[in-house]
């Protein structure tokens, strides 16, 4: 997977190296360091929406240092595909977090 944080001008403003650091962080945290590629990139024409992230081209935005575990949980981490979903989504679709983090490292330990 590709993760992109957009770095141009209205995203740096508004956080973009806050947000990397933060996504640096939870690739590490979660063990995915060879499963996400995290880079930067120039704007991606979504300047009145926060700071931008592309995860395999699926548009996130307002990211922020505050709510980039949540994105990272519910959008990035289940596009990954490493294991099936059911456990995940159904832990996402109640809006049980701790939940979800039970599913994720689960399917983190069979990896």
């Amino acid at each position: 997977m590709v993760l992109k944080v957009c770095v141009g001008s209205s995203c740096h403003l508004r956080g973009s190296y806050d947000v990397i650091e933060e996504m640096k962080r939870l690739i590490k945290k979660y063990g995915v360091e060879d499963k996400v590629d995290l880079q930067a990139t120039f704007c991606v024409g979504n300047c009145t929406n926060g700071v931008s992230v592309l995860a395999d081209e699926v548009l996130l935005h307002n990211a922020n240092k505050d709510n980039c575990e949540e994105l990272f949980l519910t959008q990035v981490y289940p596009l990954r595909g490493k294991c099936g979903r059911g456990a995940l989504w159904s832990a996402m679709s109640s809006s049980r977090m701790p939940a979800a983090k039970t599913a994720i490292n689960a399917c983190a330990s069979v990896r």
